[in-house]
Protein backbone atom coordinates (compact mmCIF):
# COMPACT_ATOMS: atom_id res chain seq x y z
CA UNK A 1 0.00 0.00 0.00
CA UNK A 2 1.32 3.41 -0.92
CA UNK A 3 -0.26 5.03 2.16
CA UNK A 4 1.74 2.76 4.46
CA UNK A 5 4.94 3.64 2.58
CA UNK A 6 4.27 7.36 2.82
CA UNK A 7 3.51 7.10 6.53
CA UNK A 8 6.72 5.11 7.10
CA UNK A 9 8.87 7.64 5.26
CA UNK A 10 7.24 10.57 7.07
CA UNK A 11 7.69 8.89 10.46
CA UNK A 12 11.34 8.13 9.70
CA UNK A 13 11.92 11.73 8.71
CA UNK A 14 10.39 13.11 11.89
CA UNK A 15 12.32 10.61 14.00
CA UNK A 16 15.57 11.61 12.30
CA UNK A 17 14.75 15.28 12.78
CA UNK A 18 14.30 14.77 16.51
CA UNK A 19 17.05 12.25 17.26
CA UNK A 20 19.71 13.24 14.71
CA UNK A 21 20.89 16.50 16.30
CA UNK A 22 20.99 14.85 19.73
CA UNK A 23 23.20 12.02 18.47
CA UNK A 24 25.51 14.36 16.58
CA UNK A 25 25.77 16.62 19.64
CA UNK A 26 26.55 13.65 21.87
CA UNK A 27 29.35 12.49 19.58
CA UNK A 28 30.70 16.04 19.20
CA UNK A 29 30.61 16.63 22.97
CA UNK A 30 32.57 13.48 23.76
CA UNK A 31 34.98 13.23 20.82
CA UNK A 32 35.02 16.67 19.19
CA UNK A 33 33.20 18.48 16.42
CA UNK A 34 35.19 16.89 13.61
CA UNK A 35 34.15 13.43 14.82
CA UNK A 36 30.56 14.65 15.05
CA UNK A 37 30.61 15.63 11.38
CA UNK A 38 32.34 12.36 10.49
CA UNK A 39 29.54 10.53 12.30
CA UNK A 40 27.00 12.52 10.28
CA UNK A 41 28.77 11.60 7.05
CA UNK A 42 28.81 7.93 8.05
CA UNK A 43 25.08 7.96 8.83
CA UNK A 44 24.33 9.63 5.51
CA UNK A 45 26.39 7.01 3.68
CA UNK A 46 24.57 4.18 5.46
CA UNK A 47 21.19 5.72 4.59
CA UNK A 48 22.27 6.06 0.94
CA UNK A 49 23.34 2.40 0.80
CA UNK A 50 20.03 1.30 2.33
CA UNK A 51 18.13 3.30 -0.30
CA UNK A 52 20.19 1.69 -3.06
CA UNK A 53 19.33 -1.73 -1.64
CA UNK A 54 15.63 -0.91 -1.66
CA UNK A 55 15.82 0.36 -5.24
CA UNK A 56 17.42 -2.88 -6.40
CA UNK A 57 14.78 -4.96 -4.61
CA UNK A 58 11.90 -3.00 -6.11
CA UNK A 59 13.46 -2.94 -9.59
CA UNK A 60 13.57 -6.74 -9.64
CA UNK A 61 9.80 -7.00 -9.23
Amino acid sequence: QSSVGIASVASSGYLGLLIGPVLIGFVAEHWGLSHGFTFLTALTTVAFLIVLGFRRNFSAR
